[in-house]
């Protein structure tokens, strides 16, 4: 995603400057670290590999060759050993990715020998021996079982990634050394097996004596144990390694053995082969001194079999394969077990299998055609052509329109991402089958497992029906029957429903007919949005009146929490100007007459929504009401107690991404906090410090203008941009940047409330209950403000290295701003931190028995020493994103398609 570099503050040069910095770094304290030095300090070293720069390959090799000289040297020293190797781990991966990296086998590429991690692994591995055999071969020194796992872990994981920069006649070396313990006598045969599968390296087999003469030799090893899970796993993952990077040399000897890998993939698919008689033999056990071999995927072995299967299908592939013919055997005797009244336990097989032997299709026709990065050294050599995509389509599709029907989610689920990787290598046989079957299905409210399987595969074929002919209009009949969708009551459709309206989201703006520019045509869709609008926030407030409260493990919680939050603001991002004001009148008057505690994270989140997408609409609106409904005009609270935390709550989402918009209104906020920070019950209190720490980030936060997915104050025609996705890399994403005034505003906020604060701390006669409010009240500052009054060493760190001016430039990705009053700033945190040091010095004593407050001030403390004041929502993104990746992606398209506007935005803020 190196795209992404030009949305953030840092230019390229800025960002390329400090990977070359901490790489250079890295590189000098390493060879200190390798004369002499603690390994703890290896990993840190990496952090310029996190960066969206990329390092040449010269310079990331001669750091590699340091961290393994570095490992050779830690030998015996379990705590060194794991850490350089994990640290080993992340820089092969990324060693391997760079675009400069010679291809395998040649003068250049960097050269890692296999024998110091064998050895270390057999050394480690001895600690299941017994005593006498741990002491005459040399075991290592007993540690506890955690560090061991680890240990072994570490190890292995460094073994998966060096086999890529083996030698050429490493193959054979490895072959020489495991061959004689290759028999089903010799007691370490598990172990020799689950060695060779993670050393065998993919290239250079021709030491060995050939990619197909040793693929049959390895079969006659395979096929000794039939009934045993991760024996299979093992075996099938390195076929398929091998077929994958040695097409050519394996296809003859393959065709031998695809009859006997068919017959062993029907077992492990439990399918029944009677009546009342499952198709399940004796499993044999794994042994326990091996699980580290496994690579931690003991507990779903199975699945990863099916996996490894699928691609060895798929790369199986190839003139003169007899791979389509048996597995065209293979899915007439499966098609009447993914009939929705043959369920049982083979359907989380069945679902697998259906799900990734289409997205192993895809992701070789991405490959071939250049869309996708593919792990080295493979390369195509047979391409897939037009027939077999055909031929392949063909037999697919009645087995996942099948599984379409299922009553299993996940069989479902599966089943749309299958229909969604058909219909982007064969839309035309395989969209208008399925365009007769959604609408119907969503509209059969008898069966509701249908409903929700409709709305699923819809989510993923949007793009597809937008581009149909007459899709937009069957488009236009699901958004308004799948309204109902947002159901209290089903969770799971809820968060289905919400992932489909996001995904439309994505392709479709939703524009008013009175917003489009003159001589745009007017799709029939646009006449209806309107109301589905309405109707969307009516199902939305029924939803957050009527939840539970949000505690931990709740269903809601888990599963539309999230949904919630990035639907609303991709709601109201898209709306054209008329529109917009119609949803967010209808918003104002439901909110204010609405109190329902339990939901009021979920209302906040719809708040803050509302002002991001248009701030100075949504502030004019909403503030000056809520703070009515909050304090009286002589400034007093109105209303219960429940009523005035209540309505904080939502005032401070509200007010959260305002920005400079909130200066009219600063007279009645200021009142709010008066009214609220520091006071006497908990529950306003607490509100009223978030309420300013709130203020305080929308006043000094660097965050994306809008996330919509047009751009400019103008409309544009809504069936020019309708079913268009724009790239990273063509994405105009402006940054909003704190104004003078806001800094003026904060440092205001900040000087008035910690005089209050310090003024509460100092008396000695304040209650328990003020003092923990003034503990809160420092919380909010230093959390929300903490820009204006950094840290010596981060100032130092921060300052331009130019004259002109911008000495006190804050340079992190999420604060680049001007200082306005770098000398208030250095005063004010020396305040800070002389208040602290006295309070602690008089409250952080054993023998206080106020707990909370101890509790409170440890935290205050904490955010001081440590916080910055910069919320980076970074890990949602992150899962955000990967979700997306997994559902969206296209072939077609390459990766950069997988990440809507919204995400994209999303993850570029963080």
């Amino acid at each position: 995603m190196h795209d992404i570099n030009v949305h953030v503050p840092l230019s390229a040069a800025q960002l390329a400057q400090e990977a070359q910095t901490l790489a250079d770094h890295a590189e000098n304290t390493l060879r200190t670290i390798l004369l002499r030095g603690s390994t703890r300090a290896v990993k840190p070293l990496l952090a310029f590999l996190k960066l969206k720069h990329r390092v040449s390959y010269e310079q990331l090799a001669r750091i590699t060759q340091l961290l393994f000289a570095i490992f050779e040297v830690s030998t015996g020293d379990v705590g060194a050993e794991t850490r350089v190797a994990g640290a080993l781990v992340q820089v092969l991966h990324m060693l391997n990715k760079l675009e400069d990296c010679p291809v395998a086998g040649s003068a250049e590429r960097l050269l890692i020998a296999w024998r110091p991690i064998y050895d270390a692994i057999l050394r480690v591995s001895l600690r299941g021996a017994s005593w006498a055999d741990f002491a005459i071969r040399g075991g290592d020194q007993l540690v506890g079982s955690e560090a061991a796992k680890g240990h072994l872990k570490a190890l292995a994981g460094l073994a998966r990634r060096a086999r890529n920069f083996f030698s050429v006649s490493a193959a054979g070396e490895i072959m020489s050394e495991l061959r004689p313990l290759l028999c089903h006598h010799e007691m370490s045969l598990y172990k020799a097996v689950g060695l060779l599968c993670l050393f065998l390296p993919d290239h250079g087999l021709e030491s060995a004596g050939g990619a197909g003469p040793l693929m049959l030799e390895l079969a006659v090893v395979w096929q000794t144990i039939p009934n045993s899970t991760e024996w299979h796993m093992l075996w099938i993952t390195l076929f398929s390694r091998m077929t994958r990077h040695n097409i050519v040399d394996v296809l003859e000897p393959l065709q031998t053995l695809l009859r006997p890998l068919f017959s062993t993939f029907l077992k492990l698919l439990e399918v029944p082969t009677g009546k009342n008689k499952p198709q399940r033999y004796d499993q044999l056990g794994w042994p326990s001194d091996c699980d580290f071999l496994l690579h931690g995927k003991k507990d779903r072995s199975k699945d990863e079999t099916i996996k490894k299967y699928t691609r060895l299908i798929v790369f199986s592939i190839a003139p003169n394969s007899q791979t389509m013919s048996c597995v065209q055997e293979v899915l007439t005797y499966l098609k009447p077990f993914v009939h929705p009244l043959q369920e049982g336990g083979h359907t989380k097989q069945l679902d697998m299998f259906l799900k990734m032997v289409t997205l192993n299709y895809t992701k070789r026709l991405g490959m071939e055609s250049g869309k996708h990065r593919c792990k080295r050294p493979w390369c195509s050599v047979y391409s897939l052509s037009e027939q077999d995509t055909a031929d392949f389509t063909q037999l697919m599709l009645p087995l996942a329109m099948t599984s379409f029907y299922s009553k299993d989610f996940s069989m479902s689920f599966s089943a749309g991402q299958a229909l969604k990787d058909l219909a982007s290598i064969s839309t035309d046989v395989v969209l208008p089958n399925l365009l007769d079957v959604v609408l119907n299905s969503m509209q059969n409210v008898m069966k509701p497992h249908e409903v929700q399987n409709s709305i699923s595969i819809s989510a993923v074929l949007i793009s597809k029906m937008l581009a149909a002919e007459g899709g937009m209009d069957l488009v236009g009949q699901l958004m308004q029957v799948s309204v109902a969708g947002i159901d209290t009551n089903d969770p799971m459709k809820t968060m289905v429903t919400l992932r489909f309206y996001l995904a439309l989201l994505s392709e479709m703006p939703l524009t008013d007919v009175n917003d489009l520019p003159a001589g745009a045509s007017k799709p029939g869709i646009l006449y209806g949005l309107q109301d589905w609008c309405a109707g969307v926030l009516d199902r939305s407030f029924d939803l957050l009146g009527n939840i539970s409260d949000l505690k931990k493990g709740n269903a809601m919680k888990g599963h539309v929490q999230g949904l919630l939050r990035r639907f609303f603001t991709v709601f109201f991002q898209q709306m054209s100007p008329t529109l917009y004001k119609f949803c967010l009148e209808r918003v104002s008057r439901k909110c204010l007459a609405t109190f329902y505690p339990p939901g009021k994270q979920y209302i906040g989140y719809l708040m803050d929504a509302v002002v991001y997408a248009s701030s100075a609409q949504g502030v004019a609106q909403l503030v000056p009401a809520l703070c009515s409904k909050i304090v009286n005009a002589g400034g007093d609270l109105q209303g219960s107690e429940a009523e005035a935390a209540y309505f904080v709550h939502i005032l401070g989402h509200t007010v959260s991404r305002a920005g400079n918009d909130l200066a009219p209104h600063f007279a009645q906020l200021d009142a709010v906090l008066a009214a609220t920070v520091l006071h006497s019950n908990v529950s306003i209190a607490k509100e009223g410090e978030k309420l300013l720490r709130k203020l305080l980030r929308s006043a000094l936060g660097v965050r994306p203008e809008n996330c919509r997915s047009w751009s400019g104050a103008v409309v544009p025609d809504f069936a020019a941009v309708c079913g268009t996705r724009c790239v990273p890399a063509t994405a105009q994403i402006i940054f909003r940047m704190p104004t003078d005034a806001c800094q003026q505003r904060s440092r205001t906020l900040i000087d008035t409330f910690f005089a209050k604060a310090e003024a509460v701390l100092k008396n000695s006669s304040s209650s328990s209950a003020d003092v923990r409010s003034a503990y809160g009240c420092l919380t909010g500052l230093v959390r929300g403000g903490a820009q204006l009054f950094l840290p010596k060493d981060m100032q130092e760190d921060s300052a331009a290295v130019d004259d002109d001016g911008y000495d006190d430039m804050e340079t992190s990705l999420v604060s680049p701003f001007v200082l306005q009053d770098a000398p208030w700033g250095v005063a004010t945190r020396a305040r800070f931190g002389e208040l602290l040091v006295t309070v602690c010095r008089v409250q952080a004593i054993p023998e206080n028995p106020d707990v909370q407050s101890v509790k409170a001030l440890m935290r205050v403390v904490g955010f001081f020493l440590s916080s910055k004041g910069v919320s980076t929502k970074y890990e949602h993104a992150k899962q955000s994103v990967a979700y997306n990746k997994a559902v969206h992606k296209n072939w077609e398209k390459g990766p950069d398609d997988s990440y809507p506007r919204e995400l994209l935005v999303d993850r570029v803020g963080a």
